[in-house]
């Protein structure tokens, strides 16, 4: 059984019936965000506060700062100054493409923050460096509702996990499932362990909760059958580890108090269809019977070397 944590309720903390949601940015706005200019809207040390074009684009502002203050992110000089370009590179496009973000489709969000790093440095401004994307990434997610994380190639989606829900929060249901793991003597069950994290967070992004309670087994099927946790299309072997390790998590339940946890998620020495090995099982003599077997994993088989001749007998 999960081992229980206290009160680790946790709630969407943008509404959108709190803010003003027209898709379109009229020019009145637009003429507005062209006169702050980009000093003013990254806020850099020498922006006007009173300038009168920032009470025209409130709308656009007020969401995209209840985001940034929502967030755990650690607290430094070069944190804040990300998420103030994030806030400037998106009312810059809003301004350009003349529609709000919250009309982007979730193609025009991984516009923004790129297929991988160096899209994003190619299509962002100057001024916005590699910091700047994850922030994008967390305001996609918070306020459009972006969960396509396979556009985005790869990126820090534990890292996301953590600012989005809370580090705290996060690695406690973590450890939930290793403690478990563990007790059964999975190799996922260990602290050094990296893919349970990475599967984990990003099932709880998928989820738009960092509940193990409000897991489902409609998640996994949805997961099963989109694939969801694919890298980006030209890279495909680290997203098939993921969405195999993830395949086996709704086969079991780790106990009582969730409703889809599995206990396939450490596998003795199985190999995906294609042949890459996936996670190895410690041996345990804690261990009953094993875990069943998705139908798309198999043992891994290794051939035996060639019987030699036998020797003759010793003559003198």
């Amino acid at each position: 059984m999960l081992p229980r944590l206290g009160d680790q309720s946790w709630q969407w903390p943008i509404n959108p019936e709190d803010y003003d949601t027209r898709a379109l940015v009229p020019d009145t706005e637009r003429e507005a965000v062209a006169e702050l200019g980009v000093v003013n809207l990254r806020r850099l040390r020498r922006h006007d506060p009173i300038a009168p074009g920032w009470s025209v684009i409130g709308r656009l502002l007020r969401p995209l700062d209840a985001v940034n203050a929502a967030l755990d992110s650690p607290p430094t000089t070069h944190r804040r100054r990300a998420m103030d370009d994030a806030v400037a590179v998106i009312v810059l496009r809003c301004a350009r493409v003349g529609r709000s973000y919250w009309g982007w489709t979730a193609k025009e969000w991984a516009e923004v923050i790129g297929a991988d790093q160096p899209g994003f440095r190619h299509s962002a401004p100057a001024w916005a460096d590699d910091a700047v994307r994850p922030y994008l990434s967390a305001q996609a997610y918070l306020l459009g509702g972006f969960n396509e994380f396979h556009r985005l190639g790869s990126f820090g989606r534990l890292t996301l996990a953590w600012r989005v829900f809370g580090r705290d929060r996060v690695d406690a249901e973590i450890g939930r499932i290793r403690e478990v793991l563990a007790e059964w003597g999975y190799r996922l069950g260990r602290d050094d362990d990296q893919l349970l994290p990475m599967v984990v967070c990003q099932v709880f992004l998928l989820n738009r909760s960092p509940r193990l309670e409000d897991l489902s087994t409609e998640l996994f099927e949805r997961i099963r059958r989109e694939k969801p946790l694919h890298e980006h299309p030209l890279d495909h072997d680290p997203g098939q580890v993921r969405q195999q390790a993830a395949n086996t998590v709704q086969s079991r339940h780790l106990g009582s108090t969730t409703n889809a946890a599995s206990r396939n998620l450490g596998l003795s020495q199985y190999q995906a269809s294609d042949g890459t090995p996936i996670v190895s099982r410690a041996a345990s003599p804690r261990l009953g019977s094993e875990p069943p077997r998705p139908p798309e994993w198999r043992p891994v088989t290794r051939a035996r070397p060639p019987p030699t001749a036998a020797r003759p007998p010793y003559l003198p």
